[in-house]
This record gives structure tokens, sequence and C-alpha cells, in this order.
């Protein structure tokens, strides 16, 4: 080997041990990463090293931390299962509102699994959608949701089945849907373009119109989509670790200008566990309100106990309700609370226990009462 080309490999190694050296963080410089879902490696990277070690952030802002100052909601407080909210529906089947056949056939079609099961799926959604987003005039009547599939063609089956559920019904409102790419179904070639009408790159601003409510997404628009718009969400699609708490977290943007509220979230997922889902969200949330299906008898009793401790009377709420939904001045329903607020710090001489244990009841019953009419209507609460 000659000389010129000894230096050549020298030359070469040095450059390779150059760019080798450029890739290592400095031991002079300071180096931040900010991220709401950070991964190990992430972790590792730039957090700090622990004594047993685990790799933790220099800081944490939580997402519990973030909710309670505002700045996001919280979009696990409504999730729900499909078997939690077949159950929940099932245990009023008392009232006549309830069909228990037509709930029992949607369960067996959703268990079949089958090009049936994704129109029984869609139908399940708009049942949803239509009566506790669109006609609830949720956000203001900007209210819009998402249908998160597990591949393109589930995503074109879904768009195709809801959009025939739509026409049907009148045409109440359209749906765009997003993949990439093309793919062939039924022996005919789609693309995301093909179906919404337009050039792809305009989805997300056609989205924002009051046209289109529903977006139908396959693997596309569940990170860094920011629409605050949306506030319902149908998963039927595997999540876990950060992909799941990006997805989920397309709810969570605020929205003062459409009064836009924890209790207007809700998450209708067809495919998850919650103890998975929880397990996700957990190393980001510091804690998590995640809970399996509620029962509606424990509101009933929550009720049942408030209104035995005597600190209200029936007519006096039925009075202040319809003083409210009259739109009367705000000094005329204060007038009525005063009353039920002297009674509690006063004239019923309770105790600091007893008054904490009203307190808890009464906010315990107003959460559940919130995570029951995203389910059901109101009146089925009665």
């Amino acid at each position: 080997m000659g000389k010129l080309q000894e230096e050549e490999m020298e030359d070469t190694q040095d450059l390779i041990l150059q760019a080798m050296r450029s890739r290592k963080m400095r031991g002079n410089a300071s180096y931040f990463a900010f991220t709401a879902t950070p991964k190990n490696t992430t972790l590792e990277k730039f957090g700090q090293l622990q004594p047993d070690g685990t790799f933790q952030p220099f800081h944490l802002y939580s997402m519990k931390q973030a909710i309670e100052e505002g700045f996001i909601l919280d979009v696990v407080a409504n999730y729900t299962t499909y078997r939690s909210y077949y159950e929940i529906s099932k245990s009023i089947e008392e009232n006549p509102l309830f069909d228990s056949k037509k709930a029992q056939k949607k369960l067996r079609a959703y268990v079949e699994g089958s090009q049936e099961t994704i129109d029984v799926k869609a139908e399940i959604m708009l049942e949803h959608f239509i009566p506790h987003v669109v006609n609830a005039k949720k956000l203001k009547g900007k209210g819009k949701g998402m249908v998160v599939t597990q591949s393109i063609v589930s995503a074109i089956r879904y768009y195709k089945a809801i959009t025939r559920q739509l026409e049907a019904m009148g045409n109440p409102f359209k749906v765009l849907i997003a993949f990439s790419g093309s793919k062939e179904v039924d022996g005919v070639e789609y693309t995301e373009a093909d179906l919404n009408g337009f050039a792809e790159g305009d989805t997300r601003d056609k989205f924002d119109t009051d046209e289109y409510r529903l977006l139908i997404v396959a693997n596309k628009y569940l990170t860094g989509f920011d629409q605050p718009k949306l506030c319902a969400m149908y998963v039927d699609k595997k999540l876990n670790g950060v992909l799941c708490v990006q997805a989920l977290s397309r709810l969570n943007r605020a929205a003062p200008k459409w009064g836009k509220k924890t209790e207007d979230l809700f998450i209708l997922d067809f495919f998850n566990p919650v103890e998975e889902i929880k397990a996700s969200f957990d190393p980001f949330y510091t804690a998590t309100s995640l809970s399996g299906a509620t029962d509606i008898n424990v509101l009933h009793e929550l009720k049942d106990a408030l209104d035995d401790t005597g600190v209200y009377e029936w007519f006096e709420v039925e009075e202040f309700v319809a003083r409210y939904f009259n739109n009367e001045d705000a000094q005329l329903l204060s007038a009525i609370i005063d009353v039920a607020a002297d009674r509690f710090n006063h004239e019923l001489e309770l105790s600091n226990e007893e008054k904490a244990d009203i307190k808890i009841k009464a906010k315990q019953f107003v959460k559940i009462y919130g995570q029951m009419a995203a389910i059901m209507p109101y009146d089925m609460l009665t």
C-alpha cells in the first residue's frame, strides 16, 4: 500500500471519528427537549440519571397540572369502552325507551366481526354523535368527531357505511376521510382525494368548516393535528403507549371561544380494554381518573342521600330550574341558593364531617351525572 493511500485512509478515518464526535452531546452545553409524551430514548438522552439506573425529566409539567390550570382538557374523564357503554344502557332496560332486543342484536353483530360489523358500529357511532354532539349543539353547534380505524380498508368501509346511513337521514352533515396513498377495496382503487372530492392537502382546512362534522382516519392525523372543535372520538384500533396518549389527546385542546369543557368530551372505544388505556396514560398523567363502567344506580343512591340531608326542598329545586331556563337575573337565582346555604351553614347545625360528606356526595353526583349524560339522554336519568 503506498503512502498516498495510507494518508487517504487516515483522512477518511479522521472524518469518521469527527462525525462520530459531532453526534456526541458536548459536556459544556445544555440540551433541552420539550415534549408531552417522551419516549424512553428521549428520557435517556435528555433526562437525569437516577440512583436506580432510570432516567427522569429534569422538570415535569404533568397532564394533571395542565388540566387543573385549564390549559388542556381531561380526555379520559368520559372515556368508555363499548362493553361499558352497552352495560350502562342495559342497566336501564326497565325504561320503555330502551330496546333490549335491538341492543343485543347490535352486540352480537359487533362480536361476530364482518362487513356487517362495521355497518353496526357506524350506526352506534351515529346514534351517539347525532343526539349528543350535533343536536345537543356541543361547542355552540361547532362540535366535531373523529373515527379512528385500524387500517385503510377499515377506514374506507367506515366512510361508505357512515355516508350511506347519513344519506338515509337526509344528509344532516358531511364526512371526510384521511389516509395516505391509494388502496384497493372490493376491486376498486381509492385515494383520499377521490373520496373527499378535493385535493388531499385541503382536508385539514375543509374539516374546519361547519359543513363537515366527522373525520375518519387511518394512521393519519393522530399526532400533531390541532382541531379545537373535536369533542368526540370513536376508536376501533389497537392503541397503547405513546401513540394512545397522542391519539386521544386530539380532544384535549381548550376552546374558550366555544365554551369547551371536559364534560363535552366523549370517547367510545370498541377495541381496547380500559386497563391498557390507563396504563398508557399513567406515566404522563401523574394521576388518572380512568375507571370501569359506572353503575347508574349509584347516581340514584347519591340523589336519595342528598335529598335526605334537608339542605334543600324539592320545590326550591324546581323553582330554581324554572327561573334558570326563563333567563331570570342571577340575583333571583342566588336568593334560592342562599336559603339552602343558610341551612347548610347554620340551621341544620351540621358537624364539619357531615358538611364534608355532603360536599363529596354533591361533587360525585355532578360528575357521574355528566358521565351518564354523555352516553344517554338526560331524560333517561330522571
